[in-house]
């Protein structure tokens, strides 16, 4: 492996602990909801729809493309 890719491995793995850590996860929720008032209204609908957010987890997110955006 290559400095360069030895140093993106290093840094995403910190970067998975990161997202691991729940103080972190409040973090982002709470700087996600000053960005987005919906926020609230979607965590509520899932909420209310567990069958709902379960199918969506499970079928609909590895539909998504993702993109890291430093």
């Amino acid at each position: 492996m290559s400095p360069r890719a030895a140093e993106f491995v290093k840094r995403l793995r910190r970067f998975q602990m990161r997202v691991a850590d729940p103080a972190t996860r409040r973090d982002l929720n709470r700087r996600l909801a000053k960005k987005n008032s919906e926020a609230d209204v979607t965590f509520q609908y899932y909420e209310q729809r567990p069958q709902l957010a379960n199918y969506t987890i499970q079928s609909e997110i590895s539909r998504m493309e993702y993109q890291v955006v430093p």
